[in-house]
């Protein structure tokens, strides 16, 4: 692999990093955000997105052991950051919170898109499919999310 792949190889695995960082805000964010809405409709859909955050994780953790030799088990600041987003809720109202997820999982939909692409352009097609059914999960939550948004009740 010349130097130049190697240095962009590098530079792939640190936004990877990033990604994994957004990864472990959103499964914080959609946990505290299904204890806030127990009890609503809102709440089985939170907690499946959930559940779909822990299985990315670790595909994402798996990829970055693979590539590098290390992966973040959590992340204080992202913890924090997903929890204040759940009690501004009670001043704001839900819609901010789902909208600020929404679009969170957009640009990681598009992270793990330019993943994909480079990863298949290396060669590295096991790794550039598994980028791509990260990005149908994230663009999932993603169009969820905004249905939720665009059809919520204004009281919420």
């Amino acid at each position: 692999m010349s130097l130049k792949n190697l240095e962009m190889k590098d530079r792939v695995v640190e936004e990877m990093r990033s990604a994994l960082r957004s990864e472990l805000g959103a499964k914080t964010a959609y946990s505290s955000l299904a204890w806030r809405l127990s009890g609503t409709e809102l709440e089985p859909v939170l907690e499946r997105m959930h559940t779909e955050e822990l299985e990315v994780i670790e595909a994402l953790r798996g990829l970055l052991l693979e590539l590098s030799g290390r992966a973040l088990r959590r992340s204080l600041r992202r913890w924090l950051a997903a929890w204040a987003l759940t009690m501004i809720t009670y001043l704001t109202g839900t819609r901010f919170a789902l909208r600020t997820c929404s679009e969170a999982e957009e640009s990681i939909t598009r992270w793990y898109l330019e993943f994909e692409r480079f990863f298949a352009e290396s060669g590295e097609d096991e790794i550039s499919k598994q980028f791509g059914m990260m990005a149908r999960v994230k663009q999932l939550h993603h169009q969820t999310l905004l249905a939720w948004v665009e059809n919520m009740p204004r009281a919420r």
